[in-house]
């Protein structure tokens, strides 16, 4: 019985953190750097730039978080990856994926002691979907502003 009261306690305590857990990933986030990762020759080939995903991102950004400066300079870095592949006569496979990455305390075992810094992802939102390839390039594009409107909505969250 004394089992179970402990994990019963130990769940509550965890639960009643968990939204101030979650709002540390977002809060006092002032800049960002935008990365998007080397985009692979199948997405090329359906038609997507480095330029097109920097430009649609700092769109969102300033659009959806204006008081967020974006800067090549900044520590916190918010990254994207797209891999495509094709699986069959014009059809791909997408995955994509749109991370916060920061900068984070490790500690020692007992939490007490910081050991020095890293970086980590701390938010993290990805899809995997398939499609033609007359069509799959406006599809990545509208999950890509998805997976955006729900980093603004995780940073409003976070510093309202």
């Amino acid at each position: 019985m004394k089992t179970v009261t402990r994990l019963v306690l130990v769940l509550a305590a965890s639960l009643a953190l968990a939204p101030w857990l979650a709002a540390q990933e977002f809060s006092n986030l002032t800049k960002l750097r935008i990365t998007v990762e080397n985009l692979d020759a199948d997405s090329l080939r359906l038609g997507l730039t480095e330029e097109l995903l920097k430009s649609q991102i700092l769109i969102a950004l300033k659009r959806d978080i204006p008081k967020v400066l974006v800067s090549a300079s900044a520590h916190s870095m918010l990254y994207v990856n797209i891999t495509t592949q094709p699986v069959g006569a014009g059809y791909s496979a997408v995955f994509l994926s749109v991370r916060l990455e920061r900068a984070v305390h490790v500690l020692d075992e007992e939490g007490s002691t910081s050991q020095g810094f890293t970086v980590a992802t701390v938010w993290d939102k990805g899809i995997l979907f398939t499609g033609d390839n007359n069509t799959i390039k406006s599809r990545i594009l509208s999950s890509l502003s998805d997976r955006l409107t729900l980093f603004a909505a995780e940073y409003y969250k976070a510093n309202s």
